[in-house]
């Protein structure tokens, strides 16, 4: 009985040596924490910390895009910027638009908005960046250019120009080799404005709404050696090249910088039923993200591009983009199609209601609500290309006839096109009155803010272009009949829409369509 117990105590205790012995290991790399230098602070990495020395490597490249800086332009030294950091996070999710105007990572979650700080980094050039203590959650980029042109051939610039890099709190050194505008990301809202210095660093002379006069920019913009400036406002930033201003001779920016403020304001976030302040009974889901979209000129796109959605908005480089920002008879006659359409798509909701064939179209309704606004519909160049009734009228045309077997996100001539698409869109706006609804359901002009006000309060995403449609027509279909014959008119099926909300029948014959 003893060596029946004797024998498996044995064998542990011999286990438990063997595992002992195999683990102690006598310095098997040669240190004895794993840490070289048995754990001493020197680092061995030299860090250039010198202003005098320049890296010009990339000066052949710099010099035609973004643009080299005059060495007797001033370089500044410890100038502080409080930074204000205090902002709505533009959560996606709430509000439910493709792009909001803040960077996105990977998995489309909010890292932070893109913080001006009115200074420009030479190329090549060290800058010096002093941070508080405390402050653990700020990035640096330098370069407003931040698409990869790998992609294009015979790209005019290098596909990377841009660096972005986390902050620590202390003293940091960047230098980018093709220069650029300086900008913090903060990566959380922050109450209070945060000091930031900087050194070895050149002024931008930005204009900002509000603030800088036109006397002091007219001088600026002639007296600077920056290559790029920026237009700043609540709502809106545009990043352009400082001579462009000087050939075109751009006057009156602040009566400029009002009108795009209000566009944003007006024509984006009230008709999409955001307010910028809200009231103690409002609901926070239709709060307007308090940050600025951002556009910015760029000598590379993506092969055919004339402009790309995002933040920033990425334009052609060029003056007739330029052209569009900043010439007062665009904006007076609702011209500025492009920027419109761009910033637009940042704002469609192609998650719940506008589905695939309306990819182009749905873009384009902001450029009509902004002519609505400013007394001037429908926009003097309101197509780029084609007029309006070149392409409404042949799409009014195909819904008046019999409905047989008409698709409208099908390939008929005279519908498959995304500014005919356009059609019923602008018919309810214009046909139908804003108190036609059914139990006060807004319609006219006021149907799209009810719309995108009932995108953010759905219970899921659609998955799929058909529940993308129905979201939309039930949207339409439960408050008129004489809606049910005018969506069978153009095209779509609504025989799911049988049923009003308070359960009485609809007639799903017959069809309506009206000129615009």
């Amino acid at each position: 009985m003893k060596n029946k117990f004797l024998l498996p105590f044995l064998t542990t205790v011999c286990s438990m040596a063997i595992l002992l012995t195999a683990c102690k290991r006598d310095r098997d790399f040669g240190f004895v924490d794993g840490v070289p230098g048995d754990g001493s602070d020197a680092s061995g990495v030299t860090i250039d910390t010198s202003v005098k020395n320049v890296d010009a490597s990339k000066y052949a490249k710099a010099r035609i895009f973004p643009g080299l800086v005059c060495s007797s332009e001033p370089r500044l030294n410890n100038v502080t910027v409080n930074m204000n950091f205090k902002y709505f996070p533009a959560d996606k999710d709430q509000l439910r638009i493709s792009q909001p105007p803040i960077v996105l990572n990977n998995f489309g979650n909010p890292v932070g908005p893109i913080v001006s700080t009115g200074y420009y980094a030479a190329p090549g050039e060290l800058v010096i960046i002093d941070v508080p203590a405390g402050q653990n959650s700020l990035l640096v980029q330098i370069g407003a250019w931040t698409y990869d042109a790998s992609a294009v051939p015979n790209s005019q610039r290098d596909p990377i120009i841009y660096s972005k890099t986390s902050l620590s709190p202390g003293r940091n050194y960047l230098r980018n080799l093709y220069g650029g505008p300086i900008y913090i990301i903060p990566q959380m809202p922050q109450s209070t404005p945060v000091p930031i210095t900087f050194s070895n660093v050149v002024k931008m002379p930005d204009f900002i709404y509000g603030q800088t006069t036109e006397a002091a920019f007219q001088a600026a913009i002639r007296s600077s050696c920056t290559p790029w400036l920026e237009l700043r406002s609540e709502n809106i930033i545009f990043t352009l090249p400082r001579q462009f201003f000087i050939d075109r001779n751009v006057t009156d920016i602040t009566g400029l910088m009002k009108e795009w403020n209000d566009a944003i304001r007006f024509d984006y976030y009230e008709w999409e039923g955001l307010k910028e302040v809200l009231g103690a009974n409002d609901d926070p889901v239709d709060q307007a993200p308090l940050l600025p979209w951002r556009v910015v000129q760029d000598i590379t796109l993506p092969p055919g591009a004339g402009g790309v959605s995002g933040y920033p908005f990425r334009a052609q480089y060029g003056y007739d983009w330029f052209d569009e920002f900043t010439d007062h008879d665009y904006l007076k006659n609702a011209a500025s199609w492009g920027t419109f359409h761009e910033i637009g798509h940042n704002n469609q909701q192609g998650q719940y209601w506008s589905w695939s064939s309306l990819g182009e179209t749905t873009c384009n309704l902001f450029i009509f609500k902004n002519s609505k606004r400013l007394g001037v519909y429908p926009a003097k160049h309101t197509f780029p290309v084609d007029d309006l009734a070149g392409k409404i009228t042949p799409a009014v045309a195909w819904a008046t006839g019999a409905i047989g077997t008409r698709n409208f996100d099908g390939t008929d001539a005279a519908i498959n096109d995304p500014f005919a698409r356009l059609a019923p869109f602008l018919q309810i706006f214009n046909k139908i009155p804003a108190n036609w609804g059914y139990q006060g359901q807004p319609w006219g002009w006021d149907f799209m803010p009810y719309l995108y006000r009932r995108a953010r309060r759905a219970v899921r995403i659609s998955t799929s272009d058909q529940q993308k449609e129905i979201f939309s027509l039930k949207r339409f279909a439960t408050i008129q009949k004489e809606l049910v014959s005018f969506l069978q008119a153009m095209g779509h099926s609504c025989k799911y829409e049988s049923v009003r909300q308070d359960g009485s029948s609809v007639p799903t014959n017959g069809s309506k369509s009206v000129g615009i």
